[in-house]
């Protein structure tokens, strides 16, 4: 959707997807089980997205007088930009590097570096902390007791093959 406003220069360009930190379980369409995949890989992938073979997006994004950011929620995971011009040059670039995947195995484990250091930032957080032990006590069966980017232990086991299940997927 796009929704002009001719009373502000700026835009805001949102690309969403409806895979969050609760989406751990899932069945491909042509496959008779269900997936299992760590904690956190919905963040996970949130981060590799932005890497694209030959740049990282939110080098282009900057290059071009603009901001990027993306942010990973229960349900959904959400890459934005924010921008003054060269608006469709940007949103062509957004549908561009978040439809298309480039991973690797060597930038999975790269990667893991960086999450567990975003995980241990949260684990020394009480504004973090205090929600997430209160969910733990109230969703005993339920992923929201799960923090958004998983435990350090589920960042270590993510693999490629997570990422690629989950991009697949959703």
């Amino acid at each position: 959707y796009l929704l002009p406003n001719e009373h502000v220069k700026n835009y805001y360009l949102t690309f969403n997807t409806k895979f969050g930190s609760l989406h751990t379980q899932f069945k491909k369409e042509s496959a008779s089980s269900y997936v299992k995949i760590p904690n956190g890989v919905a963040h996970f992938l949130e981060h590799l997205t932005f890497y694209m073979e030959n740049e990282d997006a939110s080098t282009h994004y900057a290059d071009m007088g603009a901001m990027s950011n993306a942010y990973t929620n229960f349900d959904v995971t959400c890459y934005e930009v924010f921008g003054y011009n060269h608006f469709k040059e940007n949103l062509e670039y957004l549908l561009d590097f978040v439809q298309t995947p480039f991973y690797n195995a060597k930038m999975v484990e790269a990667e893991k570096g960086i999450i567990t250091e975003e995980v241990r930032m949260y684990e020394d957080s009480p504004a973090m902390q205090l929600p997430f032990a209160l969910y733990r006590n109230l969703f005993e069966k339920d992923n929201h007791r799960f923090l958004i980017a998983g435990e350090v232990e589920d960042v270590k086991k993510t693999t490629l093959k997570d990422i690629e299940n989950a991009y697949k997927t959703f």
